[in-house]
């Protein structure tokens, strides 16, 4: 059973919705396979994941995507 670094909460499997702003624009992917504490509801999300969504931080990358979101995704 994994725990919570935060709080030391149990973790269960879940899917979770990610938000970001940039500018005047809002990027929101949704079912992302996460970890989730039931406790206090920190989400930790995997390698794959973190990879993709790391690249939309950088702005550049960001106008790229907003204009074609399909390049940036794998089939799971």
């Amino acid at each position: 059973m994994k725990r919570c670094k935060i709080c030391g909460g149990i973790l269960s499997q879940d899917k979770v919705k990610y938000t970001s702003r940039w500018r005047d624009r809002s990027i929101g992917i949704k079912n992302i396979s996460a970890l989730v504490c039931k406790t206090c509801g920190q989400t930790y999300v995997n390698k794959h994941w973190a990879s993709h969504l790391k690249r939309l931080e950088r702005p550049l990358e960001r106008e790229e995507f907003l204009k074609n979101p399909d390049a940036y995704m794998t089939p799971e």
